[in-house]
């Protein structure tokens, strides 16, 4: 799938008007669970490093920059979907937003202090994608990314079973080791890795496929459960979400 259906798959996203998000999970276990350990890796790490300017690389609806921009970062997101961007400017008025390819970033050289990537590079060219994210980035400063992993079974029984209206034909989640590959030879020496959310994502698209919900007791179970398989040795790089930090 080449880049101009790319954009007609994600102008036609649900994005919801209050967070930014795409609409492919529930409303539950999605922020709950998922966005809130991921939002808390991002903002341990940024504590540490303390950027001025951050590029929110593929920033979708919005999402994440308005909660950067909560923090009182400068953010500044890109997207290729005009629609999406559209949507974000209203999301986040306070970010300044731009339309353009990821793998041919419109910035000059060294302008960024860090650099968060969500769920993007397994829908480019990822060495592209990561050339253009050292060229942006100033020396010895921060990129912090999330991607899917292919070896968690549940998630790819679940994008052949269940897809999302967003999952587009050429995307390819990444096998750890195929990740760190690409981020080393793009000169990217790797801060540390997690390995997140073992059942949370299919549990989430099942319970908005099912239009359902559970209750929050049941939310801090899952919460507890995940966060055993985070500390699980060598089981844990079965979780559905590789994520890096790496400068």
């Amino acid at each position: 799938m080449g880049l101009k259906d790319e954009i007609e798959v994600y102008d036609k996203a649900m994005v919801s008007v209050y967070t930014g998000e795409i609409e492919d999970y529930d409303a539950i276990v999605f922020p709950n669970v998922i966005r809130r350990r991921e939002i808390d890796l991002i903002k341990s790490e940024l504590q540490i490093v303390k950027p001025k300017m951050i590029l929110d690389y593929g920033c979708g609806g919005g999402w994440l920059s308005k909660i950067l921009a909560s923090y009182n970062y400068e953010v500044v997101g890109i997207d290729l979907s005009h629609s999406l961007i559209k949507k974000a400017k209203r999301v986040a008025p306070i970010v300044t937003f731009v339309v353009g390819d990821c793998m041919n970033l419109p910035f000059r050289e060294g302008v960024f202090d860090a650099v968060i990537s969500i769920a993007v590079l397994h829908h480019i060219d990822a060495r592209k994608g990561l050339k253009e994210v050292r060229r942006v980035l100033k020396n010895s400063c921060i990129l912090i990314l999330m991607e899917p992993n292919k070896l968690n079974p549940l998630s790819a029984i679940g994008r052949k079973l269940f897809p999302m209206e967003t999952h587009t034909e050429g995307e390819e989640p990444f096998i750890p080791t195929q990740l760190r590959r690409h981020l080393e030879s793009e000169g990217f020496k790797i801060k540390w890795i997690r390995y997140l959310f073992f059942f949370s994502f299919p549990l989430a698209r099942m319970l908005k496929l099912l239009n359902s919900s559970i209750p929050r007791f049941l939310v801090n179970i899952v919460n507890a459960m995940e966060k055993l398989f985070e500390r699980l040795p060598v089981l844990n790089s079965l979780n559905s979400v590789i994520a890096m930090s790496a400068e």
